[in-house]
């Protein structure tokens, strides 16, 4: 008699199950994720020791997503009938060189907004939406699908544990120096050159033929007015666009707020950051077993709101942050929030990519990612306009916690007609 087939096995047995190739690709993500993850995580406390203030340092990280906005849109336009890997091989090979570029830039006091645009515009050739997801969906294996798209969505995390590793074992060594913010430069430095063998994974992965058809140029404007299902594109979207602009105020500018409120320093957020991207890994993980036992609503919405709840929380901890204990608190509310948002995105991703259908996923995929760069390079000018004004970081918050709310209903009613009217073709 065989033994019972357990629900770990069979999940454990789809992760095992997607194709070498796409596994490749994720593996390629997950080294160039590993030098933004650990930017994200640091580089603003670099930044702050070297002498930036939040006003500069807003300007910085707009700059930054300015490149991925930049790009986004006309890729998406491109993309219909032709190969991915090649943009996937640019931009492994391009990330590291101009992520050196920045910090070079830094440490001679050069604060060149170039670099960082060429930084975003590297960076967007490796987001998941641009190019990443759509190469999952060409893979035609629906059977690993949610696997796929969970796996390539832990990767981040993934990076973010690593690159907290990184800044503690450079820290407990003293390898790094104890020179004001040599730490966080040698270490953004180490993630740079173990993102290098990027390019070598995306160029060993197999590239399904794109579907055949009228390829898309900026030149032809009927095919672009006419080739795509509008409607649905911008119904499945705005959503997105909603939760971009809340993240925006938020997220680049976390370890501003525990730098700043609580005087946590970059070892303390490194392994704040590692903890909590151990969840989010975990938890990404289970996402396609829990949407196919309680389907979307619970997989996004449910899920989205107890995490708005969460960062409604964090934000208010600013105005007792004099109360004993309270950093704990905080440091709670903010590693809830970000593995249960963190399960909502696979799911609503791939909500959308099957709400709008097979013609219309590379244009999906690239709207997604222009809206997040965009919106990203929208909200961090809102958050350098409203730090020179002297807002508190938790008015900034609760406008995020507004715009989570809203976007969380209209997910709500996207879900409920992806159920009613299903999906295209």
């Amino acid at each position: 008699m065989s033994a019972p087939d357990h629900g770990m096995s069979r999940m454990f047995r789809r992760y095992a199950n997607i194709p070498i190739s796409t596994r490749y690709i994720i593996g390629a993500k997950f080294l160039v994720t590993l030098v933004s993850a650990t930017f994200m995580l640091i580089l603003n406390i670099y930044l702050r020791k070297i002498g930036l203030n939040d006003v500069q340092i807003g300007g910085i990280v707009a700059f930054q997503y300015a490149g991925g906005l930049v790009l986004s849109l006309p890729e998406g336009l491109y993309l219909r009938g032709r190969r991915l890997k090649p943009f996937l091989l640019a931009g492994a090979l391009l990330v590291p060189v101009f992520a050196w570029v920045v910090l070079l830039c830094f440490r001679n006091g050069w604060h060149e907004t170039g670099a960082w645009v060429m930084l975003g515009l590297s960076m967007a050739l490796l987001q998941l939406d641009s190019f990443t997801l759509p190469f999952i969906v060409r893979s035609r294996h629906p059977e690993s699908e949610p696997e796929a798209i969970s796996l390539a969505y832990a990767a981040h995390s993934a990076a973010t544990l690593l690159g907290g590793f990184l800044i503690l074992l450079l820290g407990w060594t003293g390898w790094a120096g104890d020179g004001q913010g040599e730490l966080e430069y040698w270490a953004l430095n180490l993630v740079v050159v173990l993102s290098l063998p990027a390019a070598f994974l995306v160029a060993l992965a197999r590239e399904e033929h794109p579907e055949t058809g009228t390829k898309v140029t900026m030149a032809n404007w009927r095919g672009i007015l006419l080739g795509y299902d509008w409607n649905r594109l911008f119904r499945a979207l705005i959503p997105s666009f909603l939760l971009a602009i809340g993240a925006g105020l938020t997220i680049p500018f976390i370890n501003l707020f525990f730098n700043s409120v609580f005087h946590l320093d970059s070892d303390t957020l490194a392994v704040l950051g590692m903890a909590t991207s151990a969840l989010v890994f975990l938890t990404a993980l289970l996402v396609p077993a829990i949407r196919r036992r309680h389907g979307y609503f619970i997989a996004i919405t449910l899920v989205q709101a107890v995490a708005v709840l969460m960062l409604l929380g964090l934000a208010l901890t600013e105005l007792f942050s004099d109360i004993p204990g309270m950093v704990a608190l905080a440091v709670f509310f903010f590693m809830m929030r970000t593995p249960l948002m963190n399960m909502a995105g696979p799911m609503s991703n791939e909500l959308v990519m099957n709400y709008v259908g097979r013609r219309n996923q590379d244009l999906a995929g690239a709207l997604h990612a222009s809206i997040w760069s965009g919106s990203w390079f929208v909200s961090a000018a809102l958050f350098r306009s409203f730090r020179s004004e002297g807002f508190p970081y938790y008015q900034i918050f609760l406008l995020t916690v507004g715009l989570y709310m809203l976007a969380v209903f209209l997910y709500f009613l996207l879900i409920r007609a992806y159920n009613r009217q299903g999906p295209i073709d």
